[in-house]
């Protein structure tokens, strides 16, 4: 069947529309990554629920937990070892939620969830 040039604008403008919103998620990603990475310690839990990806119970829990360690003395980069302080870290925040996870993940080294899952049998 022959197709109108009507319905091909139309299928291309369905398109283009499809690729711009694809665009704009990016480009927020692109800037909540720059603004969290600007962040040390605590700052990255005020940057997570500026961004609204930390419930408000979620956040309490890792205020509590971790206002006293100790950021700036850890290199997240560069480590091939963490401290029990760095593991515990990562573990609540997993447990918490692993979507968050893997967005913090992006900006610190953490281990992959899957060696969480399996450290956590």
């Amino acid at each position: 069947s022959l197709k109108t040039p009507l319905t091909i604008g139309a299928e291309k403008l369905a398109e283009v529309q499809q690729m711009l919103q694809v665009s704009k998620k990016r480009l927020i990603s692109v800037k909540n990554y720059r603004m969290i990475k600007k962040r040390k310690g605590l700052r990255l839990i005020d940057a997570l629920v500026e961004e609204k990806l930390l419930s408000e119970e979620t956040e309490c829990l890792l205020r509590a937990q971790f206002s006293d360690f100790k950021w700036e003395l850890y290199n997240w980069r560069e480590t091939d070892e963490y401290s029990a302080e760095m593991k515990q870290f990562a573990c609540t925040l997993y447990l918490c939620s692993s979507k968050v996870y893997d967005y913090v993940r992006k900006i610190l080294k953490l281990p992959h969830s899957s060696i969480l899952r399996t450290s956590g049998q």
